[in-house]
């Protein structure tokens, strides 16, 4: 696992008029083409992504996305993810969920 500070550029068109939006992120490279990132406002997503011949990283579709509030995904670690196995993974997933955190 490989972690990584990266820029995705969001765009946005409502009525007629296109809005560009960078937001700077860490994510966690699972694989060549699975990614995980944390978003404070929202929660954890597990994303496909590929790359460019240039190095840029392209997200292609959200494969999982996990709601957590504010206050827990201010305090969960991104980069703890790479010393878990998939099992350890999934366990601190699913207590983020349950509100407490059993690292």
């Amino acid at each position: 696992m490989k972690k990584e500070n990266v820029t995705y550029k969001w765009t946005f068109e409502e009525d007629g008029e296109i809005e560009v939006v960078y937001d700077k992120e860490q994510i966690i490279r699972l694989s060549e083409d699975i990614a995980v990132r944390t978003d404070t406002d929202s929660g954890i997503t597990i994303e496909r992504i590929a790359e460019t011949s240039k190095g840029e990283i392209v997200y292609i579709e959200e494969l999982f996305h996990l709601h957590l509030d504010e206050k827990v995904s201010n305090a969960f670690d991104i980069s703890e993810i790479s010393n878990l196995s998939a099992v350890g993974l999934l366990t601190k997933l699913s207590n983020l969920t349950l509100g407490r955190d059993a690292s």
